[in-house]
C-alpha cells in the first residue's frame, strides 16, 4: 500500500531518465499518476491494483528519485487527464516505430482518445528494431500453463494485421489441431519483456523461433 504521490515519485524515474528536460518529467508524471488512478479505479474488487513491471508501470520506491523527479511531482501534485469526468487509460511507450496502435487492437477497449497517429520521433530510439528468440517447446509449454490445449507445434504464422502494420492475430498450427492467438496474447504468453511489441516478422530457425 503506497500514497499516490509518493508511488508516483517512485515511477517517474523508472520509466524516463531523471535527467531529460523538467518539463517531460512533469508530463511523466501526469501521466502516471493518471494511469495508476484508472487502475484503481478498473481493478476496485481486486486484492491489488497495480504490478510494479512493464505489465502495468515500472515501479522501484525512491530508486532514482532525486530532487528534480520529487519536484515535478510536486509541481504537478492532483493533476490528471480525465475524459468524461474520469480519469483516462492514460499508456505510453518508449518507442512506437511509425505509428501507435488503436486502443482496440490493444485492450479490447472502444477509447475515443486512444486513435492511432503517426509517430516520427523515436527513429533514434534503441527499441525502434529488436530481434529476439525463444524455443518451439518454451511456447507449447507457456500455452498449455496457460489452459490451451495444443500438441507439437508445427508452424507458427501471422494472419492479420492492424492498420498500424502491427500483428492482429497468429494462427498456430499443431499436432492437435490450430490455434488463433491475438498479437498481444502471444506477447503476454510468451512475455512482455521476451516480446516488446507486436509489429513483428517471424521465422522458424531450427528449434526457435525468431521475431525482429
Amino acid at each position: 500500500a503506497v500514497d499516490l504521490e509518493e508511488y508516483v515519485k517512485g515511477v517517474v524515474p523508472s520509466e524516463v531518465s531523471s535527467s531529460w528536460h523538467q518539463e517531460v518529467l512533469k508530463v511523466q508524471a501526469v501521466a502516471a499518476r493518471t494511469y495508476a488512478l484508472y487502475q484503481r479505479m478498473t481493478n476496485a474488487d481486486r486484492d491489488y491494483h497495480l504490478v510494479g513491471s512493464i505489465q502495468d508501470q515500472v515501479y522501484r520506491g525512491r530508486q532514482g528519485a532525486d530532487h528534480r523527479v520529487q519536484q515535478a511531482v510536486e509541481d504537478t501534485r492532483g493533476i490528471v487527464i480525465t475524459h468524461l469526468n474520469a480519469p483516462i487509460l492514460a499508456a505510453f511507450s518508449s518507442t512506437a516505430a511509425g505509428q501507435t496502435e488503436d486502443a482496440i487492437n490493444v485492450w479490447s477497449k472502444e477509447l475515443p482518445y486512444l486513435r492511432g497517429v503517426e509517430c516520427p520521433f523515436d527513429q533514434n530510439s534503441p527499441y525502434y528494431q529488436w530481434r529476439t528468440s525463444f524455443k518451439v517447446e518454451e511456447l507449447e509449454t507457456n500455452l498449455r500453463q496457460k489452459g490451451m490445449s495444443v500438441g507439437t507445434i508445427a508452424n507458427v504464422t501471422p494472419i492479420s494485421y492492424s492498420r498500424a502494420g502491427r500483428v492482429a492475430r497468429i494462427r498456430i498450427l499443431h499436432s492437435n489441431g490450430e490455434l488463433i492467438l491475438r498479437g498481444e496474447d502471444l506477447r503476454r504468453v510468451v512475455g512482455y519483456a521476451v516480446i516488446p511489441s507486436t509489429q513483428f516478422e517471424i521465422r522458424a530457425v531450427g528449434s526457435e523461433l525468431v521475431l525482429s
